[in-house]
């Protein structure tokens, strides 16, 4: 993949129209003539997105161009607002005219080291009245669910409904719900309006007196001659509307993604966990977990002033500090965080908002990681949460399921494979389903047996139609085994439960592991007391997705075996996670991010 240095691609379309009859003398926003009635010319450049990446402090070198399908354009739509020259126009200006800008083609650009490919297009724009000004926001690889147009009237309908004249851009910014995500990436990806900062991220005055631009003004022309003249058009940055998770971390060969169990010194409730070492870890595929059901078609950055509050926080976090050139010689900035359609308590329920899987509804797993031929990244809509709601049942996190290679003793002749294996209680050692003469190793029932004398003398048998799985109960204890033909009876489960406790049961050496929660935020950004465990202001964006960010999860280390089914995530905050999983989440630009995971 190749890396930039740029924020952006250009994408450069200078917009025509019919001429008018009508025009005053009067300059708007952008330079040009003020018209009053039917229809005119206007240029713009739009500027295709990079993603973002790990710190904000710098985000020159976290940007990254991705695949080459994730920039294509094949089709879009110009909508205009209006409203008077003074106040918030993406507040305040309303729903004017929108247009199909047909099929695209791109070109490559190579005179311009920030530009990647330019699209040059003619398309009509409304004329305003003296003392209004044209915001113009666009949308490319639109879906007609998404996105259309009505050719004769102009009319924009987003998910079937239609935008009035009332209508402002708060309309592109509501939730919804059910979205499909082929929709929205894939063979495209549909990109919108970026929200950018008037003010850099490092500037003093920040807090009070950065202001998030989303709508563009543009100049309207009478004359289509007038129009490509213009030397300065208004300048549109765009960005996707979907977040790439990429996963990375295991070593790849003969088409098969491996990793090597290591333990730390750091060793869980004091027991010896160097029984792992060494412990072969196959990936058979991996998912994206607690994904947002809902989207918003344009990014919403409600609340961003209150973000940048300096009590106790710090705001440079949620913007950059790479200039992004604007008409009439103005430089924005990149704004880093967002407000989802589930954002806060009252409009969250996690049953109906998100996408969770357990072991009976699992995902389609992706059965490649990043490797040196190519790459196979996921994709999945902005999940973004109030610090308050930073919790495991409503935050993105990846999944991994893998086949765990065990070798029961270094005298063992069998070489380690996925066979079932059994670990009870907190003790590491690994039981097999059966005794094995080599080393004298005791399988799970000869242990049972010895340990709980209430079993000794009986015909203990695993069942066999047992499936893999954590058994934490008495009654469970009566699924995994039983007596000859017969149920256990309810002293003996008893009696097993009480001795060994949860046993969980690796069958066919299958272990999942909820690799990370997905990090937004750095340490350094978001700085966590574990002492202090309550969330603030200074921890918002330490988790969540964002889209047109790019987290890089990399499997740094495993120490042991996982869990032999998916677990729920849980109403617990997200920094009380625990696993066996140790990652490293890096956010690239598009915006790239990398986050280490040992797990």
């Amino acid at each position: 993949m190749k890396k930039v240095k740029y924020l952006t691609l250009l994408f450069a379309a200078s917009m025509f129209a019919a001429c008018s009859d009508s025009l005053d003398d009067n300059r708007t926003e952008n330079g040009g003539t003020t018209l009053t009635t039917g229809d005119g010319y206007v240029k713009v450049a739009i500027n295709l997105p990079t993603t973002s990446g790990m710190s904000r402090v710098n985000d020159d070198n976290m940007l990254d161009d991705g695949l080459e399908g994730e920039y294509a354009v094949k089709n879009g739509i110009i909508a205009f607002f209006k409203t008077i020259t003074s106040g918030n126009p993406d507040a305040s200006a309303t729903f004017v005219k929108a247009y199909d800008l047909g099929t695209l083609t791109q070109q490559d650009d190579q005179s311009d080291a920030q530009v990647s490919t330019r699209v040059t297009t003619t398309t009509e724009a409304p004329l305003v009245g003296t003392g209004e000004q044209l915001y113009a926001l666009v949308i490319l690889n639109p879906t007609d669910a998404v996105a259309s147009v009505e050719a004769t009237t102009g009319t924009l309908k987003i998910n079937g409904e239609a935008l009035t004249s009332t209508s402002t851009l708060s309309a592109l910014q509501a939730k919804l719900e059910n979205q499909t995500l082929s929709n929205y990436s894939g063979t495209k990806f549909l990109m919108t309006n970026a929200p950018l900062s008037t003010v850099v991220g490092n500037s003093s005055v920040l807090a009070t007196t950065a202001t998030a631009k989303t709508l563009v003004p543009v100049t309207v022309y009478e004359t289509k001659a007038a129009a490509e003249a213009d030397k300065d058009p208004a300048k549109i940055y765009v960005e996707r509307v979907v977040a790439k998770v990429t996963l990375s971390g295991f070593t790849y060969s003969n088409s098969e993604y491996t990793k090597t169990a290591t333990v730390s010194t750091a060793k869980p409730n004091g027991d010896d966990e160097s029984v792992y070492n060494g412990d072969i870890i196959k990936l058979t595929g991996w998912a994206l977990n607690v994904t947002n059901k809902s989207t918003k078609l344009v990014r919403d950055v409600t609340g961003f002033s209150g973000w940048l509050s300096t009590t106790d926080n710090n705001p440079a976090r949620f913007v950059g500090t790479n200039a992004i050139a604007m008409s009439n010689n103005q430089s924005y900035y990149r704004i880093y965080w967002a407000v989802d359609g589930n954002y806060t308590s009252d409009t969250t329920t996690p049953a109906d908002d998100f996408t969770t899987y357990t072991t009976t509804t699992q995902p389609s797993w992706n059965t490649n990681a990043e490797n040196n031929q190519s790459s196979s990244p996921l994709y999945c809509f902005e999940n973004t949460m109030d610090h308050s709601q930073q919790l495991q049942n409503r935050t993105t996190g990846v999944l991994l399921q893998t086949k765990y290679l065990v070798k029961f003793s270094a005298n063992e002749a069998t070489p380690a494979d996925a066979r079932d294996f059994f670990i009870c209680g907190t003790n590491p050692t690994k039981y097999p389903a059966a005794d094995i003469s080599e080393g004298s190793i005791k399988g799970i029932v000869s242990h049972v047996k010895e340990t709980v004398s209430l079993v000794g003398n009986l015909e203990l048998q695993l069942n066999t139609n047992a499936a893999g799985g954590s058994y934490d109960s008495a009654a469970d204890m009566k699924v995994l085994f039983k007596n000859g033909s017969n149920e256990l009876t309810d002293p003996q489960a008893e009696a097993i439960w009480n001795a060994i406790g949860t046993i969980k049961y690796y069958k066919g050496g299958v272990s999942y592991y909820y690799a990370t929660l997905i990090r937004h935020f750095n340490d350094s950004e978001t700085p966590w007391d574990a002492s202090a465990p309550t969330y603030a202001l200074k921890h918002l964006g330490r988790y969540g997705v964002v889209r047109n960010n790019w987290y890089d999860i990399n499997i740094t280390s495993i120490s042991g075996p996982g869990d032999p089914e998916i677990t729920t995530p849980s109403e617990d905050p997200d920094d009380q996670a625990e696993g066996y999983v140790r990652a490293e989440i890096n956010v690239l630009s598009w915006a790239k991010r990398s986050q280490n995971v040992d797990l």
